[in-house]
């Protein structure tokens, strides 16, 4: 019985990490469109964010995924995604899907290689990361 409601919390946890990463997205995506011919300089700002995303992505949901076998059809709540339960396959493709593509248009993938190894870059971007993104 205690294990179906540490299913259920950590099943909480993941929707408040796509929640999050949703929001940190909409704020990126904008100004990255507005770098377009100058992605170096937008790589030089937002670095560190768009790798926090990517750890999000690993530790809070990607990680979670893996334990506890939950499937891409399964149903979410992510009220700032939808007031309406949507699948996980959907919230993916709106947030690891966007930081993938983030990741690979600013060549970030040693860096995103080093966190899904749990490598030390893991450490540092726990120090910067902001309280509110540590819900997991």
């Amino acid at each position: 019985m205690a294990n179906f409601f540490k299913k259920g919390s950590e099943f909480n946890k993941v929707a408040h990490c796509f929640g999050n990463m949703y929001s940190l997205i909409n704020q990126l995506q904008p100004i990255l469109e507005i770098y377009t011919d100058n992605l170096e300089e937008f790589k030089t700002q937002y670095k560190t964010d768009i790798l926090i995303l990517a750890h999000i992505a690993n530790r809070g949901i990607i990680s979670r995924m893996d334990e506890y076998n939950w499937e891409l059809e399964a149903k979410i709540m992510i009220p700032v995604i939808s007031l309406k339960r949507i699948t996980i396959m959907y919230a993916w493709s709106l947030t690891i899907t966007k930081m993938s593509f983030m990741i690979g248009l600013l060549e970030l993938q040693d860096e995103y290689d080093e966190i899904t190894n749990n490598g030390p870059i893991c450490q540092l971007l726990e120090k910067v990361m902001p309280q509110k993104l540590k819900n997991w």
